[in-house]
């Protein structure tokens, strides 16, 4: 484990930096670590759960889609009620396109953080409902993923960092359906919330120029 993110994290840094801890002994190889990770994942005993959640994320951040939502599966049915683990295949089933999967996924942890909220506070009523908006509007559904987005809004507690989301989210579908003033009004809210750098960022980047299908998605 120690040895696999040591090379992965120091093989996935900027040449620059890289060639300046090479003089104080300290090499990496993303593609050594990743398999150090592989052998821990399925080998290791005590660790192996945790290498497999770094494996999982090191794919997502690869774009190896696949290959993620694989492990995210294998951990997910050893961790059913892993709220997070839910989270993140739930969002793989829909980049990969599998909505009907990803409504599946995003409805059972809707009903698992209904039944037994977690605390400390890690996922909510309020992700689940934003991932279902995701999907609605990946769908083409763009009513439906507006009222889930509302429903973000409206509830007591929700984190400020998933209604902001909800609210970018409001602003690019008004944007796409050709209500410019509706979406800078959500766009505004979200810059007031503050709450989250790169929300705020796309934020004032679509109130320059309106949102557009052909964005790259975030």
């Amino acid at each position: 484990m120690v040895l696999g993110v040591r090379d992965y994290v120091i093989g996935g840094l900027p040449r620059a930096q890289r060639f300046f801890l090479f003089f104080v002994g300290a090499r990496g190889s993303r593609e050594r670590g990743l398999a150090y990770l592989e052998e821990a994942a399925e080998k290791g005993e005590y660790l192996r759960s945790y290498a497999q959640v770094l494996l999982l994320f090191a794919h997502i951040r690869a774009g190896e889609l696949d290959r993620a939502l694989a492990r995210g599966l294998e951990l997910r049915q050893r961790y059913p009620r892993n709220p997070l683990l839910s989270l993140e295949v739930a969002k793989l089933y829909r980049q990969l396109e599998h909505y009907e999967e990803a409504k599946r996924v995003s409805n059972e942890l809707l009903a698992e953080v209904i039944a037994h909220p977690h605390n400390p506070r890690i996922v909510g009523v309020e992700d689940a409902l934003l991932e279902l908006a995701m999907i609605a509007s990946a769908e083409g559904q763009l009513e439906r993923a507006l009222e889930l987005l509302r429903d973000v809004e409206r509830l007591g507690g929700a984190s400020e960092r998933v209604v902001a989301r909800a609210l970018l989210e409001r602003g690019k579908l008004f944007d796409r359906v050709g209500q410019r003033e509706k979406a800078l009004a959500a766009y505004m809210r979200v810059l007031q919330l503050a709450s989250d750098r790169e929300t705020s960022r796309l934020a004032r980047q679509y109130q320059k120029r309106p949102y557009r299908e052909t964005d790259q998605k975030e």
